[in-house]
């Protein structure tokens, strides 16, 4: 995963926060879709 680079802990933590979302996202729909 690439860095993003900015001077804000809080908006890289809430950035990470949203890929884990969207992550288990998909692989929830891969698991029930095959």
């Amino acid at each position: 995963m690439r860095q993003v680079l900015h001077g804000s802990a809080k908006t890289t933590h809430a950035i990470r926060g949203e890929l884990q979302r969207s992550q288990v996202s998909v692989a929830n729909l891969a698991k029930r879709y095959g």
